[in-house]
Order: structure tokens, then sequence, then C-alpha cells
């Protein structure tokens, strides 16, 4: 998968940022038969219905919120007053994570305006011969490698490592002492975020019954972030860590008229705040 950005402006003159994710059919093999333009249907409802019943690690680490496809902002509510909240903002060059307010600043309890921004899942022109479930497993794995990274990214951001980072290897105990952070905070810990070297090496610790550990539901992700790839966090409840708004996608399949040619575009406006920072811990080797 490849990324880019650019702004893109709507009939109302309103301009957003975008980044722009190209993928390729993933999977299956090439179909004898070459598509009638009418399966573009087919292939719409079918990349729909597969993006809808998807739940990505962001999806499940942060609290969701329904976004409109014709919003231009949301706000949020937040639960006390804090002295930095972590914002995604997507700007010319790429994706930001941005402590705000500026040092010394304090946010007071009430409702705040988060940024949005678009994401697009692109497939360029491929073969019409090509089937509809490849497609649909190209985007599929396309949105879990950029959500992923997002939400990696945001925790390195959100991280406190003076307070809630452990220092060593992925083990029972400083597994056990990352999680007793979360609790020392007043909050039972729900999830954890393994990169997939460091699953393995606890990976017998998993109730194979419950599937949990340490009474905490687990997930895999390889990060692209060079600096992501040794760290492994652990979260508390969604809705207390923080907000994803997002919308339901937009799904615009093309190509040429004779369907021997097609085309598909996937994009979803986002936003994304952390504002409650102390949620967040992490076992971190990078220094081992």
């Amino acid at each position: 998968m490849t990324t880019e950005y650019r702004k893109v402006m709507r009939l109302d003159e309103r301009t957003f940022n975008r980044v722009i994710c190209k993928f390729e059919p993933r999977g299956a093999g090439i179909n004898e038969e070459v598509w009638l333009c009418a399966d573009r249907q087919t292939l719409k409802d079918a990349t729909a219905d597969a993006l809808q019943s998807q739940t990505t690690i962001l999806q499940e680490s942060l609290g969701a919120t329904p976004l409109s496809f014709t919003s231009c902002d949301f706000t949020v509510f937040l639960p006390s007053s804090t002295d930095e909240i972590v914002v995604a903002v997507l700007g010319d060059d790429g994706m930001e994570l941005v402590l705000y307010p500026k040092r010394g600043g304090v946010l007071e309890r009430g409702i705040i305006p988060i940024p949005i921004f678009e994401v697009e899942y692109k497939m360029d022109e491929i073969p019409g011969s090509t089937p509809i479930n490849a497609i649909v497993d190209g985007a599929l794995r396309a949105r879990n490698a950029f959500e992923g990274d997002l939400l990696f990214d945001t925790l390195g951001k959100a991280l406190r490592p003076q307070k809630n980072r452990v220092e060593g290897e992925v083990s029972c105990d400083s597994v056990s002492e990352a999680l007793s952070m979360i609790e020392k905070d007043g909050h039972i810990p729900r999830l954890s975020l393994f990169n997939t070297n460091a699953f393995s090496k606890i990976r017998t610790e998993v109730n194979p019954d419950t599937g949990l550990l340490f009474n905490t539901s687990t997930r895999t992700f390889d990060p692209r972030s060079r600096g992501q790839k040794k760290r492994n966090y652990f979260l508390a409840e969604p809705d207390s860590i923080g907000v994803l708004a997002i919308s339901p996608p937009t799904i615009e399949p093309g190509g040429t008229p004779d369907g021997t040619i097609v085309t598909l575009s996937c994009v979803y406006k986002m936003g994304v705040v952390i504002f409650d920072r102390g949620l967040v811990s992490a076992v971190d080797s990078s220094r081992q």
C-alpha cells in the first residue's frame, strides 16, 4: 500500500485534507469471464457489506461515534479538565499527532471541537476479470493497515513515558506492571495491543477458554514505523480514553463502459482524539 496527500474541494467550496491509500487486489486469481458494466453495483454492494462488517483495532480501542459524510467538523464532550489531549490532524504533508493546548494551558470540562479529515482507499485500473473477493480483500487490508498505523502513532503521542512506560522485553512481569499503571488511575485494563513478535513470547499465557490475557482482550499488529515496532500498548475502557468519529464509506466503482477495466474508490471522513493520556501504558523494548 502506498499513500499520498492532497486537498479536495466540495461543491460548497469547503476543502478537506485527504490521505489516499492505494491498494491492489489480494488473494484470489483471475476469472475467465469479463465483468459486465452492470457488475459495478455488485462490486459496490460487496465492498460496502465487507467494510461495514469489519471491526478494526482503531474501532476497538477508542469510543466510536457516528459521523455524517456531509459533516465539516465534530465535537466531543471532555468529561473533566485536563492539561493535554492528543488530536490527529492531517496536514498538507501528512498526518500529525498534536498535543493540545500548548504547554501551560488547560482545557476545561465541556464540549470541544475536533478537526476531521478524509481517507480514501483507492484501486487504480485493473482487468475487469479480477474476482470481486480479491478486490474486497485488498480494500479491507488497506484499511486495516492505515487505521492500525494511525492508532499506534496516536498512542505513541499520548503515552507519558515517565509515568506509564515499562522498559524491557514483554513478559508476565512487565505486562502485569504496565496493566497496574492503568489500575492505579482507577480504571480497568481492557485491551492489550502487541506486535506479532512480542505476542509470540507471551501467547502461552492467554487463557484458552476465554482468549483473555490477564483479563484483557489481545490484538496483534505490526506497525510500519520503526519507533513503534518494539512498543506494546495497554488500554482502559475505549469510551474513557478518547473518541473515533467515522462516517459510513462513500464507495464509487468505475472503469471502462465495456467492463474490461475496473477502478474503485472508498472514502471515509474521520476524526481522532485521546483525552485521557493516563489510560494508556506500554512495555517498550526499544532500548534492549
